[in-house]
């Protein structure tokens, strides 16, 4: 696969340690896509909404709403979830309230292990539309998944529950989630880090785990953050010596300097050791001299992300109406 076309899959989840801007970086391929007339979905797992004012357009709330064209965008919860889940399978929402809104119902609910994650996974699944054709399937959805801590769980919950269920509509329905979670056909999970010691410890251990578990395929890995660089490595000993033997006017400059390169050089070391330990193609996003806040930026990032001139499809088959 080259890393244009696992940035075209069905279902991509983003995921990295929390602060490496992983919200950026998916809602810069979800601009992107949606700029190739892609009609995508910008998938924001329960968290305070991110994308909202990185886009420019009100909060993202539960409801998904278009926000550019061929861009929509939503900020799913677990109550939500299983709200939408409960009224496609009751159909009815005077037999949903009876049954769901009931307090001892709700109640009981809450002490479901990792219902709130299976319902919101399904919810992304849903909208990828495996062996469904309606209006409410996307070509792309972009999941913003949870940081790492939480993120392996949100990948894996399909997969635990389809293996621990009893016979039923539960368990079917979680076999077909972990079956599209694992199939590299039509999901990649991309790895945010930052050049720094404790992301990319954090990045190596988590793309491993990725793999050796199979809990999803990998897609690219990013380099968050990283340069520009004015100084080559050997640029390091030559300012500690200027440092050193200047005028005292002239030594808070040349250690500015110095630290600067020093910063640089461990920010190379820190990306050749990430390419070294990882099966991945990575990428590096440069740090913007402003904050992501503005659709132009986030276009900028989707820009290097995926190759200008390449095609909007085509790069792969959809996969998608072969059934789950």
């Amino acid at each position: 696969m080259t890393t244009s076309a696992s940035l075209r899959r069905s279902l991509q989840i983003v995921t990295g340690k929390g602060g490496v801007g992983k919200s950026a970086v998916a809602a810069a391929i979800a601009w992107r896509l949606a700029r190739e007339g892609r009609r995508t979905l910008l998938f924001q797992v329960n968290a305070a909404d991110a994308h909202g004012s990185m886009l420019g357009v009100d909060p993202i709330v539960e409801v998904e709403r278009e926000i550019a064209p061929h861009l929509w965008a939503v900020n799913s919860t677990p109550a939500a979830a299983l709200r939408e889940y409960g009224l496609l399978t009751l159909r009815l929402r005077a037999i949903y309230n009876a049954v769901f809104e009931n307090r001892l119902v709700k109640s009981f609910l809450r002490f479901v292990p990792s219902l709130g994650e299976l319902n919101m996974l399904g919810k992304a699944w849903y909208h990828v539309g495996v062996g469904r054709d309606a209006p409410d399937v996307f070509d792309h959805v972009v999941v913003d998944a949870p940081s790492t801590g939480h993120g392996l769980p949100f990948l894996n919950v399909a997969r635990v529950v389809a293996e621990g269920a009893l016979p039923g509509p539960l368990k079917s329905q979680a076999e077909a989630m972990a079956r599209t979670v694992q199939d590299p056909r039509l999901t990649a999970v991309h790895v945010v880090s930052l050049p720094e010691p404790m992301a990319v410890e954090e990045s190596i251990e988590l793309l491993q785990r990725l793999s050796s578990e199979r809990i999803a395929p990998l897609g690219i890995g990013v380099v968050n953050r990283y340069g520009p660089h004015l100084f080559a490595d050997d640029d390091l000993g030559r300012y500690e010596r200027l440092r050193d033997q200047a005028a005292p006017a002239l030594r808070p400059v040349l250690q500015a300097a110095w630290l600067r390169a020093r910063r640089e050089r461990q920010e190379r070391e820190l990306r050749d050791r990430l390419l070294a330990s990882t099966p991945v193609v990575w990428q590096a996003l440069p740090d913007l001299v402003e904050p992501v806040t503005r659709r132009e930026q986030i276009g900028q990032l989707g820009d290097l992300l995926i190759e200008p001139g390449s095609k909007a499809s085509g790069d792969e088959p959809d996969h998608r109406r072969a059934g789950a």
